[in-house]
């Protein structure tokens, strides 16, 4: 984390967080820092592998930032303030109490002159907050977002609705919605919480189109109990994780058409079948006009490119980890009705590795390793995905 992070952090009284409004999969909620930074409760696992990436899969990877510490206020209202404090400052619980308890990202905390303490010290950027959190904790409270049945959903523009409770994918509501309910349930416990930052890899894209892939043919990490590996490998076997190494845990995408985003969660993946996979892949390309042609080649480059560099990595073991790609929908307002670009310019994408909880290699923290090689599950899935794509590629070429 930069001087000027914390910094601010100081001044300001803690920097209010708020849903990260492009999750598209996973359970651990991701929160918004500031533009270009979104921040997740801390598993000291995979802090540590960001830490100790090489270099050319750190090219994969978003940037890791640091440390935060995490607390809520609740005002009388019912709205919640989720505030973000440099991680080595002893910051008061919202209780008042002064020890703390907790399990992985937790942390106690200790009496200090902190700027939570002392109300007049509360910055005017927070209660401006607190009023545009108003709407979005009410659909929190209202308990109607069944995520298991709600499949297909839809949200609007959020560059343009951000007052709006429905500015969001869904999913990443539902997967706030229960953080904020672990927070109500440890409040009594004087829980505060630690989270790493991480790169907002989907700051670059105006209206960023984001598919989550669980890569592998195992998702269940060496130290898993025997009831976990059962129900997991039960889990692969009954989905393409098994077939294809791959399998849809979340999308969205935007459409010129209707100026929504549309979007998959993880259940709809896990009853997808191969060649359901594959439609998937083009649903991600769908513009609502056309398919998106112009970055199929862009993205099969980028894979052939990661495959390359982990055909490299003897040891290195991603159970469990995403892929993301992610494109600009509006790149497609400068294409002709054929697909030609209009003019100098050309699509933004990006794939990145994501979710590293499970994740292992040779000397790292005093694992008992017994991998050798590459990881073939990985590899598995990334050679069937890239033959999807080029699949798709001749098929709209």
């Amino acid at each position: 984390m930069c001087k000027e992070d914390m910094d601010r952090m100081e001044l300001e009284g803690g920097v209010p967080l708020e849903p990260f409004v492009h999750q598209v999969g996973g359970h651990c909620s991701m929160m918004k820092f500031d533009e270009h930074t979104i921040c997740k409760p801390l598993i000291s696992r995979e802090r540590y592998f960001y830490e100790s990436l090489p270099n050319d899969i750190r090219r994969f990877t978003p940037q890791y930032r640091g440390l935060v510490q995490v607390t809520f206020e609740e005002s009388q209202d019912g709205s919640l303030n989720i505030l973000a404090y440099p991680a080595h400052k002893k910051v008061k619980d919202v209780s008042g109490n002064s020890s703390g308890s907790g399990g992985e990202g937790a942390e106690s905390s200790e009496d200090s002159d902190s700027p939570q303490s002392n109300p007049k010290r509360r910055s005017k950027r927070r209660d401006e907050h607190s009023k545009k959190s108003r709407n979005r904790v009410r659909l929190l409270h209202s308990g109607s977002m069944d995520m298991s049945k709600a499949c297909d959903n839809y949200f609007e523009d959020q560059s343009e609705n951000l007052h709006r409770s429905d500015a969001h994918n869904p999913w990443s509501l539902h997967c706030h919605k229960i953080e904020v309910a672990k927070m109500r349930n440890n409040s009594a416990n004087n829980t505060l919480y630690k989270f790493i930052l991480l790169e907002n890899v989907a700051s670059k894209f105006v209206y960023p189109c984001v598919l989550d892939l669980k890569m592998g043919t195992r998702v269940h990490g060496d130290d898993a109990s025997e009831e976990k590996r059962e129900r997991q490998m039960a889990k692969c076997l009954a989905t393409t994780s098994s077939t294809l190494g791959i399998r849809v845990c979340g999308m969205q995408v935007y459409r010129l058409n209707s100026g929504r985003f549309h979007c998959r969660n993880k259940y709809h993946g896990r009853r997808l079948s191969a060649e359901g996979v594959k439609q998937a892949l083009l649903e991600f390309l769908y513009s609502g006009i056309q398919v998106r042609r112009d970055v199929i080649s862009a993205i099969i480059e980028r894979l052939i490119e990661l495959k390359n560099i982990l055909e490299n990595k003897h040891s290195f073991r991603f159970y469990s980890s995403s892929l993301l790609i992610m494109y600009d929908g509006q790149d497609g307002q400068y294409l002709s009705s054929d697909g030609d670009w209009l003019g100098e310019v050309g699509p933004k994408l990006d794939v990145r590795m994501i979710d590293f909880a499970h994740s292992t290699h040779k000397g790292f923290r005093g694992d008992n390793n017994i991998h050798s090689g590459p990881d073939t599950g990985y590899l598995y899935g990334l050679e069937n995905l890239i033959r999807l794509f080029q699949e798709i590629e001749d098929e709209h070429s």
